[in-house]
């Protein structure tokens, strides 16, 4: 039943319109020129890449300082305790994230370091999401790299690629904190909808430092 319910989630993500995200608007889609009055500072500037077949979001800056993790997870709405089930798919999703069970870390680092490259050929070519934020798809990004190797070899790619490996350290102990109880901790859920006619329930949940440091104060009231 795991194995049925991680293919339909595929499914469900492969289907959409080219993102993870099933709570993204039709306009939010990559490629698309940024407003006049969006523009940030290049070391502030937000690139989000989704780990599409993984479920998992992650998002950071020029400079490898992560923003924000997002996980999607999935339960049969008909089985009741979705909440429950739900929470459980995303912790399970975070787990495999961490110990490379789906794409190996040195996979990953190519694919941050790869990605920090295109995003500052994007940044300056002004092209970038609706918000503001540029979004890549790994797979995409890891075939990108393949089709051209000699791109690694690049003095940019080896700045990129320092960064990437401090943000994918980073990345992964964030993992490690979230997961360490069992259960997800210092992560909210900021939405959930019932998506295939009612058959499937889908939970977003969220990190961030801010979320972290208000888990981490509210830790410290209730313990005194």
């Amino acid at each position: 039943m795991k194995l049925k319910l991680l293919v339909i989630a595929s499914a469900l993500v492969l289907s959409g319109c080219g993102s993870l995200n099933p709570f993204a608007s039709r306009d939010t889609r990559p490629g698309i020129t940024a407003a006049a009055g969006t523009d940030v500072a290049v070391k502030d500037q937000t690139i989000s890449t989704e780990f599409q077949d993984q479920g998992i979001q992650v998002e950071y800056t020029l400079t490898g300082d992560i923003k924000r993790i997002v996980v999607f997870g999935y339960a049969e709405a008909w089985k009741g305790n979705v909440d429950i089930h739900s929470e459980m798919d995303a912790m399970d999703k975070l787990v495999k994230y961490i110990y490379g069970r789906d794409v190996s870390n040195e996979r990953k680092v190519t694919i941050y370091a790869k990605t920090l490259d295109d995003a500052r050929d994007n940044t300056l070519n002004r092209v970038k999401n609706v918000d503001g934020t540029m979004t890549f798809q790994a797979r995409d990004v890891e075939a990108e790299a393949a089709r051209d190797p000699t791109s690694a070899q690049s003095e940019r790619n080896n700045t990129s690629r320092r960064i990437a490996e401090r943000l994918e350290r980073q990345i992964t102990e964030t993992m490690q904190t979230i997961t360490s109880r069992g259960r997800l901790t210092g992560v909210r859920k900021t939405g959930d909808r019932v998506i295939q006619n009612g058959r499937m329930y889908v939970a977003r949940f969220e990190w961030s430092p801010r979320d972290q440091e208000n888990s981490q104060r509210l830790r410290q009231i209730m313990g005194q």
